[in-house]
């Protein structure tokens, strides 16, 4: 479960960590 900032947003868009 690698967690990046890429993939947050992809996944999570309203929990963006950019």
């Amino acid at each position: 479960m690698s967690v990046t900032c890429l993939e947050n947003m992809i996944y999570n868009v309203y929990v963006c960590c950019c």
